[in-house]
């Protein structure tokens, strides 16, 4: 619990440095805490706590650190996807489809993995599982790398002189006080 609340600082993060290096950081940090689930064999009070701790770390690491930027960046890559053919999402706009995706995208997550991880752990055992799981973070921070560029520098915008004075925005004529579907 106490990672969510993380969240709206990594996003914070993310809009002024952009998602990939957060990203690639929250799967990298995740990989020695997914490895050392493996050390969890019995049921104690000791591995019981470190359980704990373990879940704990990759709550920030997984869920908060690695994952809040990705929802902005599908938002982000769907935005730019609208602009350069508009109303291909539908004339509501394109947020329903970025949550849908990422909704999407987390189930299948959730899915695979858990068939995955309960035959790892029903034939070679829980030490395998965990590895395994470790390999999928380590696939997270490669292609994490590909992410965009930092959000603050809009997909469509030019380096021109244009100001807001000049009643044009990103030189393309759009009023100032509108959003991208032309809503005030």
């Amino acid at each position: 619990m106490v990672p969510g609340f993380a969240a709206p600082l990594v996003g914070k993060l993310s809009d002024r440095y952009g998602a990939r290096w957060l990203s690639v950081a929250g799967f990298a940090l995740s990989i020695p805490p997914l490895v050392c689930l493996r050390f969890v064999t019995s049921n104690t009070v000791a591995h019981k706590v470190l359980l704990c701790a373990l879940l704990a770390v990759l709550g920030t690491t997984i869920l908060t650190l690695a994952t809040t930027p990705l929802m902005a960046e599908m938002t982000y890559a769907i935005e730019e996807r609208d602009a350069q053919q508009p109303g291909i999402w539908g004339e509501k706009g394109v947020y329903g489809i970025a949550y849908g995706l990422w909704t999407t995208a987390f189930a299948l997550g959730g899915t695979i993995g858990s068939i995955e991880a309960g035959y790892l752990n029903a034939g070679p055992g829980w030490g395998t599982a965990t590895w395994s799981v470790a390999i999928w973070a380590v696939v997270g921070a490669v292609a994490s790398l590909g992410l965009g560029s930092k959000p603050n520098k809009p997909p469509n915008a030019s380096a021109s002189s244009t100001t807001i004075e000049e009643g044009r925005l990103g030189g393309g004529g759009e009023d100032p006080t509108t959003n991208s579907r032309g809503e005030t």
